[in-house]
């Protein structure tokens, strides 16, 4: 087999040339060498990884179709880097300044064992994921995914607000299934790039190789930000299509969204309903206990020693967004390397004094259980006990919402405060509360109200 490729290797080169752009194969299919062929997958020697990078966005998809029409099979391509074939890095930026460079990786002649992981965070893993109470069901099910893909959980959804890691966690699935099957080919892609590739495709006629990529070339989907795909009528009905064929042939899927399939507006009701054939796990915000926990650690990855009452202090003020609260850290490093001064509770008060509410006296769940009781004219017991009319349910969830937005408490302590309840409960409520808010005017306007009285902050969206 590999005597034959080689031998049709200058043609399909020859039919590259005749049906594109020169920019496209010269000076790039120049220096692409034919290594070996064996089971399906070619090899193919780059002098670099942004000829690979190059490669794979923009002649790969057309190397494939003329190797299937000279030899009537279908192909994979690998990659092994050879810096004799070619120039140096700098030379090719110079042949195309809009081709950037992914990463500051070493340029190194190790071999490339599998293109597609270059389109993950090789940092984003399943160990630098600080797992808490707010997201340990979908942590797990994610890790069960990656290391039985198309077992148990397909589709995989994962919802949550921004910044609380669900692209982290699709970068550890991705890098996990790699890890232990170094041939998977992984898809990681937004839903605004799927988006932008099907525009491109339809326009330039490439639907084929659309179809190639996402349906027959793809051993795991992995799609974030699903929510973008809502009033995109085309998109969708070729989205649905891709999901069919990769279910049906046993390959996973997993996509994140910021919301519950059923409360993502424009979605048609047939994705909706295949995404609840699989598992939908939701990624809370973190406790204070599991903020603490990723300060420290990015705290550790800096090599500085942060003391517990400043990491306790800011996670008790800062935003439960992971990204902003990564944030806030990194200018109290900087703050403190500026003024060559040592972290403490008073510099770090000081430091960011206008930047985090720290003025603001914390809330306890107490005040928020009165509040509302007395807002609604149910007493605090009956929060607390077990009937369930309804006089006394809506109270009850919103008092758990506040306690959850408010106080940094985590959904289990929540749940035990309010009569000894699961966590699922305090879920379900907060759920609740958050749909009645985007969706009824007058609720929201009560809300208002009701933080009013607690002596709580309205912004309650």
């Amino acid at each position: 087999m590999t005597t034959l490729l080689r031998s049709h290797w200058d043609e399909v080169c020859a039919l590259v040339r005749s049906h594109e752009d020169p920019f496209f194969h010269d000076p790039w299919l120049e220096r692409i060498a034919f290594v070996s062929a064996t089971k399906g997958t070619i090899t193919l020697a780059t002098p670099n990884r942004l000829y690979v990078e190059f490669i794979q966005e923009n002649l790969e998809p057309k190397i494939l179709h003329h190797l299937k029409s000279v030899t009537d099979v279908s192909w994979a391509i690998a990659y092994t880097l050879d810096s004799s074939l070619g120039p140096t890095t700098d030379q090719v930026l110079a042949l195309n300044e809009d081709v950037p460079s992914k990463n500051n990786e070493d340029q190194s002649d190790a071999p490339i064992t599998n293109p597609w992981q270059f389109r993950l965070n090789p940092t984003q893993n399943f160990t630098s994921f600080i797992v808490g109470s707010g997201n340990q069901f979908a942590s797990a099910a994610c890790q069960n995914v990656a290391e039985s893909p198309a077992q148990n959980y397909n589709p995989l959804f994962i919802f949550g607000g921004v910044g609380l890691g669900k692209t982290h966690l699709l970068n550890a699935i991705g890098n996990r299934i790699l890890s232990m099957r170094r041939e998977s080919r992984i898809v990681f892609v937004s839903a605004e790039d799927f988006t932008n590739e099907l525009i491109n495709s339809l326009r330039y006629k490439r639907m084929e190789e659309f179809r190639e990529k996402y349906r027959r070339r793809c051993d795991a989907l992995l799609v974030d930000d699903i929510q973008f795909l809502a009033g995109k009528e085309r998109t969708q009905e070729e989205f649905f299509h891709t999901f069919n064929a990769l279910h049906s042939s046993g390959r996973q899927i997993v996509v994140t969204a910021d919301r519950y399939p059923k409360d993502i507006e424009g979605l048609e009701e047939r994705l909706r309903s295949r995404f609840d054939w699989g598992l939908v796990a939701d990624v809370q915000p973190p406790d204070t206990e599991t903020k603490v926990a990723i300060l420290r650690k990015k705290s550790d990855e800096e090599g500085i020693e942060l003391p517990q009452d400043v990491a306790f202090f800011i996670a008790r003020h800062a935003s439960s967004n992971i990204r902003e609260l990564e944030g806030t850290l990194t200018r109290l490093l900087a703050m403190s390397n500026f003024h060559a001064a040592p972290i403490t509770l008073e510099f770090a008060r000081r430091c960011l004094e206008g930047y985090l509410q720290v003025n603001e006296p914390e809330t306890s769940l107490e005040s928020i259980q009165s509040g509302v009781a007395k807002f609604f004219n149910v007493k605090v017991q009956d929060l607390k006990g077990p009937r369930r009319t309804k006089q006394v349910v809506m109270p009850r969830q919103i008092a758990m919402f506040l306690s959850r937005r408010h106080t940094g408490l985590s959904l289990p302590e929540i749940g035990k405060r309010f009569g000894g309840r699961d966590h699922t409960t305090v879920i379900h409520a907060v759920r609740k509360v958050e749909k009645q808010l985007g969706s009824d005017p007058s609720f929201s306007k009560k809300m208002d109200l009701v933080a009013r009285t607690v002596g709580l902050s309205t912004e309650l969206r």
